[in-house]
């Protein structure tokens, strides 16, 4: 038993090494890797999650929300004057601007590619974080880099099977008619309509939503 106590934080360390690699492998396609060591590292990454302790879970959930936050800084060009102003410091160097600019998650392809990434985790950790940048991404609903990336978010959320993101989406469907995504919300209702297997109470709530809709198209059409 001493030994297994001992052993433990050394294979909680080693996870947690390992999953930063990944993540870093990930993060560096396409310049630093292709995109089949970018797939392989993501399977890698999501069974190192899923069988990891909470603990584990946590640390990548951050590490991963820490590189959809460079979303930020979409609106200014990364440059020397730009961290320089932002960090209030003059520790600023051109290889740090590199990685930065170089890191997939600076463009909106990398960012939602990362959205991706947390709906293959599962679980609800991972849909409250995703939940969380939809609602950043739709807090401004006029700059489109936003919008891609919340319709990338709502695809996301809906490929997952926890109670708590299929409700979200019922959610929005319900009261975002005039967003700009809820084309999106739409499509991930269609899709959910055709699980074999649904909560019973997500089922009810969907059933209910789908009548409600088909009602509003008789209304409108006794008008036209």
């Amino acid at each position: 038993m001493a030994e297994t106590n001992k052993e433990a934080p050394k294979k909680e360390e080693k996870a947690w090494l390992k999953a930063k690699e990944l993540i870093n492998k990930i993060c560096g396609y396409p310049v630093l890797v292709k995109m089949s060591e970018r797939d392989s590292a993501t399977k890698q990454l999501v069974a190192l999650y899923k069988k990891g302790s909470n603990m584990l879970k946590g640390g990548v959930i951050s590490l991963i929300n820490e590189r959809l936050a460079h979303v930020r800084d979409y609106r200014d060009y990364i440059s020397v004057p730009y961290l320089k102003e932002k960090r209030r410091s003059d520790k600023v160097n051109t290889n740090e601007i590199m990685g930065q600019l170089l890191d997939y998650s600076s463009s909106l392809d990398g960012a939602a590619y990362l959205l991706d990434v947390l709906s293959k985790f599962d679980d609800e950790l991972a849909a409250k974080v995703l939940t969380y940048h939809i609602t950043r991404y739709m807090s401004s609903p006029t700059f489109l880099a936003y919008v891609f990336l919340a319709r990338r978010g709502v695809k996301a959320l809906a490929s997952m099977n926890y109670e708590y993101s299929l409700f979200v989406l019922l959610d929005m469907a319900e009261f975002l008619h005039d967003s700009p995504i809820y084309n999106d919300l739409k499509d991930a209702l269609h899709k959910l309509k055709k699980r074999k297997k649904l909560p019973k109470d997500v089922k009810a709530r969907l059933e209910k939503l789908t009548k409600s809709e088909d009602k509003d198209k008789d209304d409108l059409a006794q008008y036209r």
